[in-house]
């Protein structure tokens, strides 16, 4: 009996049973659930067939964790699974694991949880043991009875993290080192080396694509075969494109916000090739003109729209895919200005009378070129690390007006 979410392919498969929302023949009306949600789904069928008293809001916690690490679409059946899903996460009920996790990402106690702190905060942590190594370390972590043996199974994870952190920055350096001594432009790209750890590909794809804005397969290689994952643009038909390769793949799968594949070494130059066809191909339908406007949901200068509070931004919940967090534009008085680490920026502010920190993530450039007042385009979060009502800018562009 298989489970599934992602894209059907055309051939017949070797199962039992098979239950995808994808499938042509499935009138279930939402086609956005990921696997964890199809889990839940099973557990009701099966409730139901054995008139069984089984409690499945104890899942909800899980299905949450997995519809938003999946980069599934916060709506319809998925944004009910999930809000309910992180109200579960910081109550009285949430398993030890997740307190534990939550305490080594420096989360406090009872601060309300979005979907974007558990997607960059916990999901990499969860991540981690399985890009490098053994995801039953995680299991046992999202199993375990007690908060000792929570708290020292999620110490473990941590170390694995910031060595997941230190491989994956090596391999994006030299993914990206690789595009910028390209001669020719690309509409796709695909980086291949036999020095890539395949169990960070995927986040190195997605560097790619932050920073070049185009879709991009970077390949870790083996022994003659290479493992690799791919990312794409919003909006951009990333399952299409490599399904027009599938004649130099050994097999693929995925869907249009995340895929992977495996590849012969010899057939990495013809990929390059069609990869590239295929996205400008596919290109100007998908995704239209690049355009750099920022599209601004409200503005915040002391004298309109008040500062909103944490309690105030959670009712927006569960914010992701799909539903995509409020753009800001805030002129503030700068009061603090620090660079954290070498390369990010921790600013703190004041809009009319309320005090806000902000924080850029490799913006510490930016900091000689600040003012006495800034502004600044960006998303306003809760302040996970300060608490109660607290709020916190992630600056996604900032200036001196």
């Amino acid at each position: 009996i298989v489970v599934d979410h992602h894209l059907v392919p055309a051939e017949p498969l070797p199962a039992h049973a098979f239950l995808n929302p994808h499938r042509p023949q499935c009138g279930f009306p939402f086609k956005g659930l990921c696997s964890a949600g199809l889990a839940l789904s099973i557990g009701a069928a099966v409730r139901a067939e054995l008139s069984a008293d089984l409690d499945l809001r104890s899942w909800l916690d899980l299905v949450a964790l997995g519809t938003i690490a999946d980069v599934a679409p916060l709506i319809d059946d998925n944004r009910a699974l999930v809000r309910a899903g992180l109200a579960m996460l910081t109550s009285d009920r949430a398993r030890p694991g997740l307190v534990a996790l939550c305490e080594i990402a420096r989360i406090r106690p009872g601060t309300p949880l979005g979907a974007i702190d558990v997607a960059f905060r916990l999901t990499p942590r969860l991540n981690a043991a399985g890009r490098l190594g053994d995801p039953a370390l995680t299991l046992a972590l999202l199993r375990a009875k007690t908060l000792d043996e929570a708290r020292s199974l999620a110490a473990q994870i941590e170390r694995i993290n910031t060595e997941r952190k230190d491989i994956e920055r090596g391999v994006t350096e030299r993914a990206c080192r690789e595009v910028d001594a390209m001669t020719r432009s690309s509409h796709g790209l695909v980086i291949a080396s036999d020095t890539f750890h395949r169990g960070v590909v995927g986040i190195s794809a997605a560097r790619l694509v932050d920073r070049y804005g185009l879709p991009a397969l970077v390949i870790a290689m083996d022994d003659g075969r290479g493992h690799g994952s791919g990312r794409a643009p919003d909006g951009f038909p990333l399952y299409s494109a490599i399904s027009a390769c599938a004649h130099l793949l050994e097999k693929f799968g995925g869907h249009d916000a995340a895929a992977g594949l495996t590849i012969r070494a010899e057939n990495i130059e013809a990929l390059r090739a069609c990869f590239n066809r295929a996205c400008s191909e596919r290109a100007r339908a998908a995704v239209g003109e690049p355009t750099r406007e920022v599209l601004v949901d409200a503005r915040l200068d002391g004298r309109g729209y008040e500062v909103p509070r944490a309690s105030e931004l959670s009712l927006l919940e569960p914010l992701g895919e799909g539903n995509p967090e409020p753009m800001f534009e805030i002129e503030a008085e700068l009061t603090r200005a620090d660079v954290v680490g070498t390369e990010h920026l921790k600013l703190g502010l004041r809009v009319g009378m309320r005090q806000m920190s902000a924080f850029g993530f490799e913006l510490a450039a930016k900091k000689a070129s600040l003012g006495q007042r800034v502004r600044i385009f960006g998303h306003v979060r809760p302040d996970t690390y300060r608490g109660g009502e607290n709020v916190e800018v992630r600056i996604i562009e900032i200036d001196t007006p």
